[in-house]
């Protein structure tokens, strides 16, 4: 009796282990069959996982918005799709310059994607380090005209008193990429892409729809500088704040010329692509009716840094400059010759909040500026970062000022 016991006790302890090793071991190796994971198809479309930084970098930022979601340790948190052929890259990511801090602010986040309805196994795409941030990555290659759904959640300090949150709803759609084309005297209405032999660029060009109408009158121009991290297709511009507004615009009463160009932080700055610019400037002018009186500057971020370069570079070209979320050199400096713009009207934006270029780097530069008796306004944003884009770009007092000004 006490043997047939001891068997009994024996087989309930060996059941009770295998039962405790079973319940114990780590959940994440064990693959999630029931969510879509790396190599998976839901259409045609395959989702893979980003191998490493480089493969996300042409794709990150300046095309999506950010979004705070919080007020707490004034984190930002980024959501992006990004239609770039055969590609649509998908990350939520966390912003932050300090990486024991980010580190910290990401154990306190819960994310969650689903794609037309089925959830994705985040933890088997990994994360990845790029552009001082943490990002959730997944590729999705080979985008079928059918569109996707994408559903983000993410949950910030998830807290049975207090959660903070915040879902997200995209559809994402293939979308044929237009080829540049080369210039002409006669160019086709709306914002297409076009090639500059010449200056080798590839840029957007905005043709109002009147323009063809009025074939002796001289048209205002503005030159856009995009932000850094821009990918390798010009098409990718569309997303940029000022040509995504032209792209319903067709009542904009200007040209407007978006040279791409691919670099970080003072790309445009580099001698070499000013005068790529120049060149495209000069090319414009003799194929379009351009006022060559009412010719303007502005950019977004290494745009902005682009705009105070350029204009510095040449003050005599622009009848204005409007400097967005800019600055000067980098590390961010004082431009010594920065008086020769004090008969170039100036009107700049910045976010009070801005932790990627801060208020200083360019509060310095208008302060110096107008010193030197220049014609300059400043517009702060005090409750706002570096992406205030839209603002700036949204706002129509912008365009009656600027096309107003003419060179003297």
């Amino acid at each position: 009796m006490s043997y047939l016991r001891y068997q009994l006790v024996y087989t309930l302890f060996v059941l009770c282990a295998v039962l405790f090793a079973s319940c114990s071991s780590p959940t994440e190796e064990i693959p999630r069959k029931d969510m879509i994971q790396p190599g998976d198809k839901v259409g045609e479309t395959v989702f893979r996982q980003a191998v490493d930084a480089s493969e996300m970098r042409p794709l990150l930022p300046e095309l999506c918005d950010w979004v705070e979601l919080a007020e707490l340790s004034e984190q930002l948190t980024h959501e992006c799709v990004i239609t770039y052929e055969p590609t649509i890259f998908l990350s939520r990511g966390l912003m932050e310059s300090d990486q024991e801090k980010r580190n910290e602010i990401w154990q306190n986040l819960t994310w969650e994607l689903t794609i037309n309805g089925q959830p994705v196994d985040l933890e088997a795409f990994g994360t990845t380090e790029a552009v001082g941030g943490l990002w959730w990555n997944i590729l999705l290659e080979n985008p079928t005209s059918d569109p996707l759904e994408l559903k983000t959640v993410v949950t910030i300090h998830n807290d049975p008193i207090e959660k903070l949150g915040k879902t997200t709803i995209l559809s994402v759609t293939s979308k044929e990429r237009e080829d540049p084309i080369l210039l002409t005297p006669s160019p086709e209405a709306g914002q297409h892409a076009y090639h500059s032999e010449k200056a080798g660029l590839d840029y957007l060009l905005f043709v109002p729809d009147h323009y063809q109408a009025n074939p002796e009158q001289q048209f205002p121009l503005i030159l856009y500088f995009h932000g850094a991290f821009s990918g390798t297709d010009v098409n990718v511009l569309r997303q940029e704040s000022l040509p995504k507004k032209l792209e319903s615009g067709s009542n904009f009463p200007s040209l407007v010329v978006s040279p791409h160009v691919v670099g970080e932080y003072e790309f445009w700055a580099e001698e070499e692509t000013m005068a790529a610019v120049h060149v495209l400037l000069q090319e414009i002018e003799a194929n379009l009716n351009v006022d060559p009186e009412r010719i303007y500057l502005t950019g977004f971020s290494a745009g902005g840094n682009g705009t105070w370069a350029m204009g510095l570079d040449d003050p005599d070209r622009f009848a204005a400059l409007v400097p967005v979320a800019g600055y000067y050199g980098y590390p961010f400096t004082l431009p010594e010759n920065i008086c020769d713009l004090q008969d170039v009207p100036v009107w700049a934006f910045h976010g009070g909040k801005d932790e990627n270029v801060p208020l200083d780097a360019e509060q310095q530069i208008f302060d110096a500026l107008q010193k030197c008796g220049g014609d300059v306004q400043f517009t702060i944003y005090p409750d706002d970062g570096h992406d205030i884009e839209d603002l700036v770009y949204g706002n129509p007092d912008l365009y009656s000022w600027l096309l107003s000004k003419k060179l003297e």
